[in-house]
């Protein structure tokens, strides 16, 4: 895994609709409005599914967002 990756979810560390982050910056995913982790055919391990579903990652405490200064 690349040390500057900022977030990367590989869906292995799941609790229902939280999916936690494998990066080193540990940012916490949200499952919402339908979005499901499962085995899909053809995939290599739990992968999301969307079906009208979104994952959800809070912009206020996400950790190696880009920052400007000005």
């Amino acid at each position: 895994m690349d040390n500057d990756q900022v977030v990367y979810l590989g869906f292995d560390r799941n609790n229902n609709d939280v999916v936690y982050d494998n990066s080193k910056h540990n940012n916490i995913a949200q499952l919402a409005n339908g979005a499901i982790i499962s085995k899909v055919p053809g995939s290599c391990g739990l992968c999301a599914e969307f079906i009208g579903g979104n994952i959800i990652l809070n912009g206020k405490t996400f950790v190696g967002k880009i920052t400007t200064i000005d």
